[in-house]
């Protein structure tokens, strides 16, 4: 994979074939991701996935945690 949304890409196309719809997780990825790109993160770490979880600032801590489910798996994916 060369990048972030290569691997997106890939994930989204296997997660389907198995029967998961990701209505909720796929916008949500395509921000961390583009979010990724804009700060040069090539690979996924839990700081990243973390800071950018909590970018809402107003928002509640469990809007925080939807936002870090979509990712963890997407990130162990890529592992």
């Amino acid at each position: 994979m060369n990048s972030l949304a290569d691997g997106l890409a890939d994930y989204l196309v296997v997660r389907r074939a198995l029967g998961s719809k990701l209505d909720a997780a796929e916008p949500l990825l395509r921000q961390f991701v583009a979010y990724c790109d804009a700060r040069g993160v090539t690979v996924i770490s839990a700081d990243e996935a973390v800071a950018w979880a909590m970018l809402p600032t107003g928002c509640s801590p469990s809007w925080w945690e939807v936002r870090l489910g979509a990712v963890r798996p997407f990130a162990r994916w890529l592992q």
